[in-house]
């Protein structure tokens, strides 16, 4: 059961607490609705996965500043899965993913707690939404958004370029919140890195003393954006593992260092003793898989030139979520 805590304070001893530690003490996912100047809240969730803590460390710094002084607009946190944080994991087995449970499609309580996180920030009419994750991968600071309107362009300008625009997976929380407000998902590096912490946390300052997007710069020329237009999976039934060749599936470690950067095209992505290891869908949820890689004597190779995202070392990740994204450069 996951059911939902309200509170409106935030208590001292929370500022000492690791992600770890949240689960002890929070006993529960909890929604905090702390009061500033301005009414309509700027809305923060984190540890939707319970192994990306940089957004948690943030939110400390953030409302430590706060203490004693009033906040220049209120301020709503949702933080997630703290029972998968207490071992360092991005969600438990028995579990849904936390940021895969935002259409509210399943009777689980955990897509009926999300609900009502939304529901308590819709009727409270929220100004911003801000999930924040962690890489388990080696990428860039990033933003990303679903919605091409000037002022998600903005919130996301305002973090990092390139920015990046996707509406798959659909159930993920920026993609719910953007119905509601300006939303983004910021994507701060691996966890542990008190850069993604400290970049994270000067973005979130900024906002919170806005007073309307018109105060968020918008640059001469259009900010870069790239489109996450594919998902690769690995079927659950197929044996990988990098650099093992006793595996089915041998898959390459060099990839990783290619997140964010065009990987040409005919490179070898991974050796294979059972044909095409790989599903490709599209956002529509078609099979491209052939429109894009293709195997040849053992060896998996790409068709065209492809910019990957999200490529990981962590077998347990591929797993529970996807090997990678693939993006293209997108005008607008």
């Amino acid at each position: 059961m996951e059911p939902l805590i309200i509170k409106d304070d935030f208590p001292d001893e929370l500022f000492h607490l690791s992600a770890s530690e949240l689960a002890d003490y929070l006993k529960q996912p909890t929604l905090f609705h702390l009061k500033g100047r301005l009414d309509k809240p700027l809305f923060f969730s984190v540890l939707l996965h319970g192994n990306e803590d940089t957004g948690w460390k943030m939110i400390q710094q953030l409302l430590k500043k706060y203490t004693k002084t009033e906040l220049p607009r209120s301020v709503s946190v949702f933080i997630g899965n703290i029972h998968a944080a207490k071992y360092n994991l991005r969600r438990l087995e028995n579990q849904p993913d936390f940021n895969r449970i935002w259409q509210f499609d399943s009777d689980l309580p955990e897509y009926q707690m999300a609900e009502t996180v939304y529901i308590e920030m819709q009727q409270r009419g929220i100004f911003a939404s801000v999930d924040i994750h962690n890489n388990t991968g080696k990428n860039p600071f990033y933003g990303c958004i679903n919605r091409l309107e000037v002022d998600f362009i903005k919130l996301a300008y305002s973090f990092a370029e390139p920015i990046i625009y996707f509406q798959q997976p659909a159930s993920v929380q920026s993609n719910a919140f953007s119905k509601l407000c300006p939303a983004i998902t910021l994507e701060c590096g691996q966890p542990g890195s008190q850069a993604g912490v400290d970049f994270a946390l000067n973005y979130a300052e900024r906002l919170l003393n806005l007073e309307n997007f018109d105060q968020l710069p918008m640059p001469d020329k259009k900010p870069d954006i790239l489109h996450t237009f594919a998902t690769v999976k690995i079927p659950p039934f197929i044996d990988y593992a990098y650099e093992n060749k006793n595996c089915e599936v041998s898959l390459k470690s060099d990839l990783e260092e290619q997140n964010f950067k065009i990987v040409p095209k005919n490179s070898v992505i991974a050796e294979s003793k059972v044909g095409m290891p790989f599903v490709i869908t599209n956002e529509k949820q078609e099979d491209i898989t052939n429109e894009l890689f293709y195997e040849e004597k053992g060896q998996i190779k790409n068709k065209v030139d492809i910019i990957p995202s999200m490529v990981t070392l962590n077998i347990d990740v591929i797993r529970q979520d996807c090997y990678c994204y693939l993006m293209e450069p997108f005008e607008y």
